[in-house]
């Protein structure tokens, strides 16, 4: 069995966005605990807010073009709307 046949390599798209997920909303969660501060609780919910946005926006370009990893992360990091 090849690589490109694998689970990960047919999944790696939605593994990269999992990951990026769960690790800002860690980090931002373990800043809320460790400081008690709630602007971390307002930085999660933009945070997630603006993730869902962009993947949102990626997944309609995937529905009309290649689905790429650049465009992926350009979508989900870099672009503000």
């Amino acid at each position: 069995m090849s690589f490109k046949h694998s689970f990960i390599y047919r999944n790696r798209i939605e593994i990269v966005i999992a990951l990026i997920l769960f690790s800002g909303v860690g980090f931002t969660f373990y800043q809320l605990k460790s400081t008690d501060n709630l602007v971390w609780l307002i930085v999660m919910s933009l945070f997630c807010t603006k993730f869902v946005m962009g993947a949102t926006g990626y997944y309609l370009y995937a529905e009309k073009h290649t689905p790429s990893m650049k465009k992926m992360l350009e979508y989900v990091l870099l672009r503000f709307y």
